[in-house]
């Protein structure tokens, strides 16, 4: 992690994290307790602080004992789903006063999930962060966790890193509501996976409602295990989206599944594309470093 720039441009900062028993959030947590001169983290936990630690320990090892010794960790109570995130109205006014940065690396990948739960889970909750750190004085960047593949319904060909409208160039409040009163999308032929359009949809309007906030948007592919950080192989059971597709459709029935290759494509182009967790969360804290802003 010494290789990120500005590494000391960390001492100045005091980072709201969310996700932090994840992959993608955990991997984060280590590298800005351990690795970096973080002043200080606020982390997000459902339930309790114990229960934070026993998931970190069980993912981490050891290593969850190297971020406690830091002294830098600052529990908040809270969940996603809940207004303010559930957050008491003294943790949120003290973190009012002092974050600079905040990190959401919280939501479901779940490769299975309606409509509905997905923007539940992956759009609402990202809405409502942006909401609550509108009043942050200190606030230099809120870092969003995407993906890559949100512009799926975009036709082949090269993909900007900018904000697209979906094919209907539909309104996305209007669109917001019809989900949220259906469980439907309106034009249903336009999407086949409830997690990226969940995404893609969070993506606009927090380019509508938001966009005098200092925000970035991280668009990785299919994060896999780490290479280096926390450890080579780390990734906590179930953020592995791979993985996950794997098992489920090489588990189904007793005998092994053929994927066969699209009409029209050449066999061995078809790639599932994965990128090690703790090279994502150094693009993040890369730009993190020198104070990148997309929106």
């Amino acid at each position: 992690m010494t290789d990120i720039g500005n590494v000391q441009s960390f001492a100045q900062q005091t980072v709201f994290l969310t996700g932090s028993t994840g992959g993608m959030g955990g991997c984060l947590l280590y590298k800005l307790a351990v690795q970096l001169p973080t002043r200080k983290i606020y982390v997000l936990c459902r339930g309790s602080e114990e229960r934070a630690i026993a998931e970190w320990r069980k993912s981490m090892g050891n290593c969850a004992n190297s971020i406690l010794a830091t002294k830098k960790i600052v529990f908040v109570l809270g969940d996603i789903v809940l207004p303010n995130f559930g957050i008491s109205e003294h943790d949120l006014e003290t973190m009012r006063r002092d974050a600079t940065v905040i990190i959401h690396s919280a939501a479901s990948i779940a490769l299975n999930s309606e409509l509905a739960e997905a923007i539940e889970q992956n759009c609402l909750p990202c809405l409502e962060l942006a909401r609550m750190a509108t009043p942050f004085p200190k606030l230099k960047l809120l870092v969003q966790t995407s993906t890559a593949y949100i512009n799926t319904f975009l036709p082949d060909g090269k993909v900007l890193e900018k904000i697209y409208t979906d094919v209907a160039d539909q309104d996305p409040e209007q669109e917001l509501q019809h989900i949220l009163k259906t469980g439907d999308h309106p034009n249903t032929a336009q999407y086949t996976w409830p997690y990226a359009h969940s995404k893609h949809l969070m993506e606009r309007l927090l380019h509508h409602r938001h966009s005098n906030l200092p925000i970035l948007i991280i668009r990785p592919i299919i994060i896999g295990p780490a290479i280096r950080h926390p450890f080579p192989h780390y990734g906590p059971p179930g953020s592995n989206p791979a993985a996950t597709f794997v098992r489920v459709f090489l588990s189904s029935g007793s005998e092994p599944m053929v994927f066969h290759v699209p009409q029209g494509q050449t066999s061995g182009k078809n790639i599932l594309d994965e990128v090690p967790v703790d090279w994502v969360a150094n693009v993040a804290l890369l730009h993190i470093a020198v104070g990148s802003v997309e929106l």
